[in-house]
């Protein structure tokens, strides 16, 4: 419908008859790579989030969110911004893997954080 159509953004459920939400984004996104897409689903689940967003969905929300909610997600989506309404943003960080530094990156934070001058901090 998409390629006939042609909307300024488009609004999803991840779980379709045939095939998979995800499947669907990624596939618009390769095609279209300038496609603007909201996700509306049931499912509040941290990895359907993610999924959603790397596979290139601009805002995800739940379908309880109200009428207005899911107005302001599409304005900001067709603005070219993301849209995540705080529960989801909490739950998608929870799943984003911890910030993991090198033996020598945690050195130079350490020094830094010890007030060294940029001139006198280890070299990287």
């Amino acid at each position: 419908m998409y390629r006939q159509l042609r909307p300024d953004v488009v609004v999803l459920d991840l779980r379709l008859p045939r095939v998979s939400g995800f499947d669907v984004i990624t596939e618009l996104r390769r095609e279209f790579p300038s496609v603007r897409i909201v996700v509306l689903s049931n499912y509040q689940g941290s990895e359907d989030i993610y999924r959603a967003v790397r596979s290139g969905a601009m805002a995800y929300l739940t379908k309880d969110a109200s009428g207005e909610e899911l107005l302001n997600a599409i304005q900001n989506v067709d603005r070219g911004l993301r849209y995540l309404p705080h529960g989801a943003l909490d739950r998608l960080a929870q799943r984003m893997p911890a910030v993991e530094l090198t033996p020598r990156e945690t050195e130079v934070l350490a020094a830094s954080l010890r007030g060294a001058a940029t001139a006198r901090l280890p070299r990287i």
